[in-house]
């Protein structure tokens, strides 16, 4: 599990690809449960459990549908297992980069402060990152430009974060 770990972490550095994720069942179970762990945890330090475990079946249920979508569309079906474990696993990596600001505007929201503009700029670099990852990924997995990966990318960020609105108002 540590290689596997250590590859996460190099998908998220933009070296390696979802080619270069073992197409093994246990892989995406590790990686599926990994990225769940750390977002119930994130979401817990601002939510109530139900809110957490809600959230984390929709993060979970959203990435994989948009992803086999995505694949299909393309017929590059067979790529599915390979992706949606780089794309777990990177996230998982993006995920507990993210738990020291989220951590902080829980402290600032606690006090009744304005978080700063650290945490805020902070915040912003996170998500641009997780948009050029999941660019990355999806360009490496449906043999697209990477502009158009983040294009994919940007789609699919922009229409969940109107779902997750709609579903935790």
């Amino acid at each position: 599990m540590y290689k596997l770990i250590q590859l996460f972490i190099e998908i998220s550095a933009l070296r390696k690809g979802p080619e270069d994720v073992p197409h093994y069942p246990i892989a995406l179970w590790f990686s599926a449960g990994l990225y769940s762990t750390i977002i119930f945890v994130s979401m817990l330090i601002a939510d109530s459990v139900s809110m957490a475990f809600a959230f984390t079946f929709y993060v979970l249920v959203f990435n994989a549908v948009f992803i086999y979508i995505l694949l299909a569309l393309f017929n590059k079906s067979e790529r599915y297992v390979q992706t949606i474990c780089a794309e777990f696993g990177a996230s998982a990596v993006v995920a507990l980069a993210t738990l020291p600001t989220l951590i902080g505007f829980t402290i600032a929201q606690e006090r009744s402060q304005d978080p700063s503009s650290i945490l805020a700029i902070s915040y912003l670099l996170i998500i641009i990152w997780s948009i050029v990852l999941d660019g990355f990924i999806l360009s490496r997995a449906l043999d697209k430009t990477r502009s158009v990966g983040i294009l994919f990318s940007l789609s699919g960020f922009t229409f969940s974060a109107y779902l997750n609105q709609v579903l935790f108002p």
